[in-house]
This record gives structure tokens, sequence and C-alpha cells, in this order.
């Protein structure tokens, strides 16, 4: 997997916040919803389906766009990445919650599609207990994350928004797992 495939996902994100700056609110909302299609495109191209999370971000934007247009405002469009943030932590901390972590029914669901190393990984239970424990921090994360990037659209800069929203979710996943790692420890 090389970089594009982490990146992508901002690019409708750091094109609203661009040509907001310039166009104003219409022309941003075009752009990012143009660049969303092209996105779950390329997605479709590269993976060769789509991913559930593609086309909720899709749906979102799509939505939320509308929203924020017909009531001139930003905000609800800057909004829609908090959502998925809360919907996606919500979802691990259920699963969590309901003993079938997430992340451990993802790795053995496709485990055919993992490197042979992480295949051999799924049967130790300290591995699976890593992956149960990413689920809890993870979620928890991810709803944190929602709640300070919903406080960042509401009260800051489109700039500030767009750093807390895309640095701040790789922050706050990073330190998801650190904290489970050393849980363990």
């Amino acid at each position: 997997m090389n970089t594009s495939t982490w990146l992508i996902g901002i690019l409708p994100l750091l094109a609203f916040a661009l040509v907001d700056t310039f166009l104003g609110l219409k022309s941003a909302l075009i752009a990012a919803l143009v660049l969303a299609v092209a996105e779950v495109a390329w997605s479709w191209h590269y993976f060769g389906e789509l991913d559930q999370i593609s086309v909720l971000s899709l749906l979102l934007i799509v939505v939320f766009g509308y929203l924020s247009w017909r009531k001139g405002h930003a905000l609800l469009f800057k909004l829609q990445p908090s959502l998925i943030s809360l919907i996606l932590g919500l979802w691990l901390l259920i699963s969590w919650f309901i003993d079938d972590p997430l992340f451990n029914a993802m790795a053995h669901k496709y485990a055919k599609l993992l490197p042979q190393q992480v295949q051999d990984s799924l049967s130790n239970p300290h591995y699976l207990a890593l992956l149960e424990r990413i689920t809890l921090t993870a979620g928890t994360g991810l709803l944190l994350h929602a709640a300070v990037s919903a406080w960042a659209a509401w009260k800051l800069s489109t700039w500030w928004w767009l750093a807390i929203r895309g640095i701040g979710f790789y922050v706050f996943c990073f330190i998801a797992m650190v904290v489970a790692q050393i849980s363990l420890s």
C-alpha cells in the first residue's frame, strides 16, 4: 500500500479549505464533491471494490455539502468528518462491548489478504489481545477526535479545522495504538 492510499481521503477536505479561502463556499463545496467522487473512483479502480467507509464518506459529503449550500454556511460541511469519526468510534466500542472486537473479526475475515507474518500472528494470543485492546482504544480515540474536530469546526478557522481534522486523526490513532500497547505490557 503506498502513501496515496492514506492521503487521498483528505483531498476533498483540503480542496474545500483551499477553494473556500479564494473562491467562496459554493465553489469549495463543488471542489470537495468532485474530489470525493474521484476518491471513490480511484478506490474502486485501485482495490477493485468499494468499502463501506468510502461510500459513507461520499454520502456524507453529498448530504452535508447540500445542507451547507442551502444554508450558506460551511459549518455543516465541516461537521461531516466528525460524524464519520463518531460513527467509527461507536462501531468499534460497541463491537468491543459485545465481545466481538472489530479488529479481531476483520483480521480473521481478511487473513488471506494479509502478509504471511501477520497471518502467523493470528494464532498468537498476545497479538489477538492487542487487536482487541486496539479496538477499545481506537474507538475511544475516534470519539475524542470527533469531539475535538467538531469543536474546531465550530470555533476555529477553516485551516485550523483542517489541521485538527486531518493530522489530528492520525495523532489520535497513534495515541490509541500506544495506549493499547502500554496497557498490555
